[in-house]
């Protein structure tokens, strides 16, 4: 900074008075320049230094929140793409359990038309033994029938053959006491015939 200069007043002219007062303004107006100059200047400097601080600091700031949003995104792109594969995995696993109780209800499906089949056939076994067991009732009601008659028949045949044994049984009595009887009466014929040839053999002469 300029040293101010020195201004000396002589005598009481004013003109010079005047002039030396215009000079004085003068150079207190540069003065004032100069210091404001200078005051700015350090103002400046100091505000470009702050600015500089604060630029490097933001620069600093900007340089670590990019790198925390620049990790903030392979978080979040980790995070997506393991929700990603999570998602993916929960659409494989459902997609599996899916197929899994499609499989499961076409098994039961198929099993409970196996089952209807089988009550079917089951059904149409348990009629046709019914049917079998009706008909085996029917023969065994006919054997029955016929073993019955056949008994009486065999019982009304002992009884016949008994009968004809009491028969045969009391005709041969009959017939041994009718020849026991014409026996009896051949035997009294015979003595009478050899009584009545004594008595003629007695009554003839004798020669």
């Amino acid at each position: 900074m300029s040293k101010p200069a020195v201004i000396r007043l002589v005598g009481n002219d004013n003109k010079k008075y005047s002039a030396g007062a215009q000079a004085i303004q003068e150079a207190r107006g540069r003065i004032e320049a100069e210091t404001l100059a200078d005051l700015s200047a350090q103002a400046r400097a100091r505000i470009e230094a702050h600015a500089a601080r604060v630029l490097a600091q933001s620069r600093a700031d900007t340089e670590m929140e990019l790198a925390e949003a620049a990790e903030a995104c392979v978080l979040a792109e980790n995070l997506a793409l393991m929700e990603s594969e999570a998602r993916l995995t929960a659409y494989l696993e459902a997609e599996q359990a899916a197929l899994d109780r499609a499989a499961a209800e076409r098994t039961a499906a198929e099993l409970m038309q196996s089952q209807a089949e089988a009550d079917r056939n089951a059904s149409r076994l348990r009629e046709q033994a019914n049917i079998l067991l009706r008909k085996a009732e029917q023969k065994a009601q006919q054997r029955l029938a016929t073993e019955t008659m056949a008994s009486k028949a065999a019982a009304f045949r002992l009884q016949t053959e008994r009968d004809l044994a009491v028969l045969a049984e009391q005709r041969a009595e009959a017939e041994l006491r009718s020849a026991h009887e014409v026996e009896l009466k051949l035997r009294a014929e015979t003595r009478q015939l050899a009584a009545t040839n004594e008595r003629l053999a007695a009554a003839q002469p004798a020669d």
